[in-house]
């Protein structure tokens, strides 16, 4: 059994499901920061938050972080360079990108940057995000 599984962990077809992992929400729109809370939080995990990729990245020196959902179009600094010094310092923490827009090449170039485990765009399929 791998180490990481404790004892209020779920493991489904041999993959520990971290419920007391600590995710991150980074985006400037409350109401998705707060969608992405109500939709994590009952499922047992420590949610932190971060308004713009700069505050992101001091949330991520500060604390271990298994993922972190960010948005692309932000001020001060975008998702995709966000995630992608994310993954040059914390390359084990997983990234998932969420995307309001179609523009393919730029969510395209965001993801090899990021080096992004997956994207959704907005608005998302609850089942879809918490399952990716």
């Amino acid at each position: 059994m791998n180490d990481l599984v404790g004892s209020n962990d779920i493991v489904t077809d041999d993959v520990p499901v971290l419920q007391s992992a600590t995710l991150l929400f980074v985006d400037d729109e409350p109401n998705i920061v707060s969608s992405l809370r109500r939709l994590f939080r009952p499922l047992g995990y420590k949610i932190l938050t971060a308004n713009n990729g700069e505050e992101g990245l001091a949330v991520l020196e500060q604390n271990s972080v298994y993922l972190v959902i960010s948005d692309m179009r932000m001020p001060v600094m975008d998702g995709a360079t966000f995630l992608a010094k994310a993954a040059e310092r914390w390359p084990d923490t997983m990234r998932i990108l969420l995307t309001g827009y179609a523009d393919m090449e730029s969510t395209i170039s965001a993801i090899n940057q990021g080096k992004i485990y997956k994207y959704f765009s907005k608005p998302w399929e609850d089942n879809d995000i918490t399952l990716g």
